[in-house]
């Protein structure tokens, strides 16, 4: 009895430990400016070393127009998903003139869609990518745009709070938190599932690995790794509630059928955003239009990209 108390004792002491609060120790930006030729060598690079590792498909995207442009965009797509989400979409921005970069997130995009490379993710790993995408865009274009969903949409929100001389960020569907934690619980929640690397979370627990949609997405993930996520996006609101964020230009756009998204942490991440009297955008596709929390996939069931992007462009172009 002695030795279970002692065991439960050092349980809730790590618990304490990992639930108490938001530190940003650590993940602080960097910035770095790179010329066009260098961004195009540095993702030529980062190209190269992904071949034979990754499926295909899911490689880093670049279209550019072979010198840096008025307007260039960063694509961030989804967590468990990749490039390919958004090809579509950034060959449409090519044509309107953008240079578009589409990079891979880390261990996302393996060829084997059961893997567990996910497991070491880090919310410092998120950070560093985030920064270093960045810095590599700010070559190909005069203006930069970055546009991002879901977990995307946090690592977008992230570029509009920190990095300088970003043109506007567009935040779709961002995912905080699941969606039945209550908002005092979320940080707490959040550490819990950051020490949970060997429960593999199915996106279906009936279809498992069958599950509809993008065959390039994983059907599934370590839980931890959303827990970084989560981590990721408990820092963000902190920082956005105390920190004027360096870019003026917001657009949040979100799904009324989406079941995937916290409400309530999207609300207050955009009442903060409204305290420092940025230039925000809020829309909202109406229900019955979309069924999906991703809503840029062509590859998603029942998929309306002829009505989403040209909706999205516009937004984007406004």
């Amino acid at each position: 009895m002695k030795y279970l108390i002692v065991i439960i004792g050092i349980v809730l002491i790590l618990i304490w430990y990992f639930c108490h609060g938001v530190s940003i120790s650590g993940l602080r930006t960097s910035s770095s400016i790179f010329s066009y030729e260098q961004s195009v060598i540095h993702i030529s690079e980062i190209q190269s070393k992904e071949k034979g590792k990754i499926n295909p498909l899911c490689a880093s995207r670049l279209f550019t127009h072979g010198k840096k442009v008025k307007k260039t965009i960063i694509l961030l797509h989804g967590f468990t998903n990749c490039p390919q989400q958004f090809e579509t979409l950034g060959k449409q921005l090519y044509e309107l003139g953008y240079n578009v970069y589409i990079p891979l997130y880390p261990y996302h995009g393996l060829q084997n869609r059961m893997n567990t490379e996910l497991k070491n993710l880090s919310a410092e790993k998120i950070k560093q990518f985030t920064d270093e995408v960045t810095n590599t865009t700010y070559g190909l274009g005069e203006s930069v745009s970055v546009m991002g969903l879901s977990a995307g949409g946090l690592m977008a929100g992230w570029i509009g709070q920190y990095k300088p001389n970003i043109q506007q960020v567009m935040i779709i569907a961002p995912n905080f938190q699941y969606i039945d934690v209550p908002m005092k619980y979320s940080m707490p929640v959040t550490r819990l599932l950051c020490l949970m690397p060997f429960y593999y979370k199915w996106w279906d627990d009936n279809l498992k690995e069958t599950i509809p949609g993008p065959k390039h997405a994983y059907p599934g993930f370590p839980l931890n790794s959303m827990g970084e996520y989560f981590y990721f996006a408990s820092i963000l609101q902190e920082e956005t509630k105390n920190i004027h964020p360096k870019t003026s230009r917001f657009i949040m756009v979100n799904n009324a059928d989406d079941k995937a998204v916290h409400r309530e942490q999207i609300r207050y991440y955009v009442n903060n955003l409204k305290k420092w009297n940025v230039n925000l955008t809020e829309f909202e596709f109406p229900s019955g239009t979309i069924p999906n929390h991703d809503i840029i996939d062509p590859a998603q069931p029942n998929q309306p990209i002829e009505y989403i992007y040209p909706q999205l462009i516009k937004l984007l172009e406004g």
